[in-house]
């Protein structure tokens, strides 16, 4: 503050966003006497400094191999369906996971496997449809992701992430009025599913419209609107303590990337996209930790030093896990808990150790 009154304890406190992860904290003023002539002698210093931040929802993903691989839910439009191009930007995506070390599977209704997926040709955010996307489980009408997550999750229930870009289709069809809050309604609708109690949601941005597809470039305008909207409604979501982040198609798919005015281009414009997802997983994600399987030891006293193997991680440091390798454990069913972390978040996973006597 500008000034400080004479003498005895103070108390100071700010809010602001810092601009880096480190932040320094320095006391930079004059030493004085209670009398308020300044001195080269005395204690003006800091005594306590605390930091703390709003709740915020950190991507949690934990226990994941090859047998338990991540789920992935893929829900969009055309640009998601395979309708323009088969496979669309999973087939892309795909091969950006593995090389990076995240075991993982596409679920979803349509498609084939691998790249199974929940676009929808056509489809808008709310109700009414406005185009026949072909699946026999729906109608027309029904073209609609309100309509259609809850098939989507009963029919794949638990996914991990569900990578979710819609929009494209209400903003060239002249919705732009109520898209906002039908996408909030959708959210609300995803994750209060009793299918996906943990899933985190990362939400895009959509790409904009090219002169080529007159009818959607007419309201080109509208596009940055929706997106912007889409950026406070996924941090109001974050602030609440939800699991939804943002994905930037916008920025990532210039007008010169789309192969019709509306849908990204093969392989240029569906790559970029691509890695736009998977550089938000790996933004977003706190560390992947490979959990150790349980033990049970029959001995013949009451303790036994226990030398287990520590958990397998991804995207992060392995920082310990307690009580560590090594440690005597008595009889009985200890819970063990690792611990990793990296720049986005630290996670946490447990396995058991059970010792049994054996007389």
């Amino acid at each position: 503050p500008p000034t400080y009154s004479v003498g005895g304890w103070q108390h100071y406190s700010t809010s602001f966003v810092p601009s880096t992860s480190t932040v320094t904290i320095a006391f930079r003023g004059k030493p004085h006497y209670s009398d308020g002539s300044s001195s080269y002698y005395g204690g003006a210093h800091i005594d306590n400094v605390a930091l703390t931040q709003p709740a915020s929802a950190q991507m949690t993903l934990c226990n994941f191999d090859t047998s338990h691989p991540i789920k992935i839910m893929c829900i969009g439009d055309s640009i998601t369906d395979d309708c323009k191009v088969v496979g669309a930007w999973r087939q892309y995506l795909a091969p950006l996971l593995t090389a990076n070390g995240y075991p993982f599977k596409f679920v979803g209704r349509n498609g084939t496997t691998p790249f199974l997926h929940e676009g929808h040709c056509g489809a808008v955010i709310n109700a009414p449809g406005v185009y026949d996307d072909g699946h026999s489980y729906h109608t027309l009408a029904q073209n609609y992701l309100l309509y259609l997550v809850s098939g989507a999750l009963a029919a794949n229930p638990n996914p991990d992430v569900i990578l979710l870009m819609i929009g494209s289709n209400d903003i060239g069809q002249g919705r732009a009025n109520s898209a906002a809050n039908d996408m909030s309604l959708l959210l609300d609708t995803i994750l209060s599913n009793p299918n996906a109690p943990n899933v985190n949601v990362i939400v895009a941005k959509i790409p904009t419209f090219g002169p080529a597809n007159a009818s959607y470039y007419a309201h080109v305008s509208d596009v940055p609107v929706f997106n912007v909207a889409l950026e406070v409604l996924v941090a109001a979501k974050r602030a609440s303590g939800k699991n939804v982040f943002l994905a930037d198609m916008f920025a990532a798919i210039p007008a010169a990337d789309l192969s019709d005015g509306v849908h990204p281009s093969d392989p240029v414009g569906l790559q970029k996209m691509a890695q736009e997802w998977f550089s938000r997983i790996q933004d977003t994600a706190g560390p992947i930790i490979t959990r150790t399987a349980d033990i049970t030891l029959n001995i013949s006293g009451s303790s036994v030093q226990v030398n287990y193997p520590n958990p397998t991680v991804i995207g992060g440091t392995l920082v310990g896990c307690v009580p560590p390798s090594g440690s005597v454990f008595q009889a009985g069913t200890t819970l063990v808990t690792c611990t990793a972390m990296n720049a986005c978040a630290i996670s946490t996973c447990t396995f058991n150790v059970t010792v049994v006597p054996v007389v």
